[in-house]
């Protein structure tokens, strides 16, 4: 873990918050700043072109973080009531989720992991399937997480009406469960696991993780031009930036 340099902003929110979308204006403009990145698309393109013996290597834990990062994971699961396979897979997800990232940063090639999916977003969605019985699983799987590794959240605040309104309004169905629920079940739904999402970032925030919170409400060129000046300091003055 020592030998990781490049700095991991993950964008959290609620599906529909626009995390993909601002990103992607993000990551453009800092590019065009100099700060060499590498963004989550990128990083999943290269592993789906890997061959499968790569693949196996790559997500076997390098260290103790790692076990430590996949044990706590499926305990997570497995507190989730009803058991199910569901947050299983999304525990698994999670941790090859940190696992692929880690490979990119520790390279030493890039400033920058701009991540509009991230582990922390995975663990949320571990809890979509049932109720979390004690919160402290999840405070001790984010510590984790967070664990000697340079981290940045960018939270985009935004309602639940909201979020469901902009999911009904995508123009295609997305990889999310809450696309294929009916309004009335997402909206429920969102709100049950709401709570989940804000623990998150309050335990990030308890592990010294430097937290942006951005109105998504607001216009896209707004969200960028706060976002590109916070990620901006963060790189090239990092002594200089604080949590907000």
């Amino acid at each position: 873990m020592n030998n990781q340099t490049s700095l991991a902003v993950e964008f959290v929110g609620l599906p529909g918050a626009g995390k993909t979308t601002v990103s992607q204006k993000v990551g453009t403009r800092l590019r065009a700043e100099g700060i060499q990145l590498v963004m989550r698309n990128e990083v999943l393109e290269e592993w789906h072109q890997a061959s499968n013996w790569k693949k196996l290597l790559q997500l076997f834990p390098a260290h103790l973080n790692h076990w430590h990062i996949l044990i706590s994971s499926l305990v997570l699961a497995f507190q989730v009531k009803p058991i199910s396979w569901w947050s299983i897979s999304k525990a698994i997800k999670t941790f090859s989720n940190i696992k692929r990232n880690d490979t990119v940063a520790q390279t030493g090639d890039c400033q920058l992991l701009l991540l509009d999916q991230g582990p922390m977003q995975e663990a949320w969605s571990v809890m979509m399937a049932g109720t979390l019985s004690r919160s402290e699983y999840l405070k001790k799987e984010i510590m984790l997480l967070a664990d000697r590794r340079p981290t940045a959240i960018v939270y985009f605040k935004l309602d639940v009406d909201t979020a469901i309104f902009r999911i009904q309004k995508r123009p295609r169905k997305q990889n999310c469960p809450f696309d294929l629920m009916s309004p009335v079940k997402a909206h429920a739904s969102l709100l049950n696991y709401f709570p989940y999402l804000q623990k998150i970032v309050e335990y990030a925030r308890d592990c010294g993780v430097p937290v942006l919170e951005i109105d998504a409400s607001s216009s896209i060129d707004e969200q960028s031009d706060e976002i590109v000046e916070w990620i901006s300091n963060k790189v090239t003055r990092p002594s200089k930036l604080q949590a907000v």
